[in-house]
C-alpha cells in the first residue's frame, strides 16, 4: 500500500511538471499596438508662370491620398524629340526627352496635423529666340526640381516654392490646399 501511494504521488509530480513545463513553453500574447484609422486627404496643387507680377499661365493638378508612408503621384506631360545624332537637317538617329510635371509625395499626420513630403519637378522647351541665322538649334529644356517637406493648414491654399528664372523675369510658383476628407 505504501508502494502505491508512493507510485501515485510520483506519477502526479511527474504529470504536474509536465503541465508546468507545456505551460511555460506557450507564448505569451503581446499586444499589437493599434494603428490610427487612416485619414484621406485631397490635394490640389496650383503651378503658376508669372512675367514680374502678371500671371500668364496656370496649371491644376488634384491628388486623392491615404496617411502613412506610401506614396502618391500625378505625371502630366509629352515626350520631345531631340535630334542626337547627324543634322537637324538629316537626322540620323532622334532621342527623346521627357517634359511636363511630376509630383510625388505622401502625408502624415504629426499631432493631428497634416506633414507633407513631396517630391516635385516640371520641365519645358524654353521658346527659341527669333534670329537672322537660318539654321536650326537644338531645343534647350528648362527643369525646376522640389523636395519639401511642409505642416499644411487644411482648407487653406500655401505656397511650397517660388522659384526665379535666372535667364527670364520669371517666377514659378506653387501652391498647395489640402482638404480632409474623411
Amino acid at each position: 500500500m505504501i508502494k502505491r501511494v508512493y507510485y501515485m504521488l510520483k506519477s502526479g509530480i511527474l504529470i504536474a511538471l509536465v503541465a508546468v513545463s507545456a505551460a511555460m513553453a506557450q507564448p505569451v500574447p503581446q499586444q499589437v499596438p493599434t494603428k490610427p484609422d487612416a485619414a484621406f486627404y485631397r490635394l490640389d496643387f496650383t503651378w503658376r508662370e508669372m512675367d514680374d507680377a502678371k500671371v500668364i499661365n496656370t496649371r491644376s493638378y488634384s491628388l486623392w491620398l491615404q496617411t502613412g508612408d506610401k506614396p502618391a503621384s500625378v505625371r502630366a506631360g509629352s515626350q520631345v524629340p531631340v535630334v542626337s545624332g547627324g543634322t537637324a537637317d538629316k537626322p540620323t538617329s532622334v532621342s527623346y526627352t521627357n517634359t511636363g510635371i511630376n509630383i510625388s509625395c505622401y502625408i502624415k499626420e504629426i499631432d493631428n496635423a497634416p506633414v507633407l513630403t513631396m517630391d516635385g519637378s516640371i520641365s519645358s522647351l524654353v521658346p527659341a529666340e527669333k534670329s537672322q541665322d537660318t539654321k536650326p538649334i537644338p531645343p534647350a529644356f528648362m527643369t525646376i526640381n522640389i523636395n519639401a517637406v511642409v505642416s499644411l493648414s487644411p482648407g487653406k491654399a500655401m505656397t511650397i516654392s517660388s522659384v526665379d528664372d535666372p535667364g527670364s523675369k520669371h517666377r514659378f510658383q506653387l501652391d498647395v490646399t489640402a482638404t480632409k476628407l474623411k
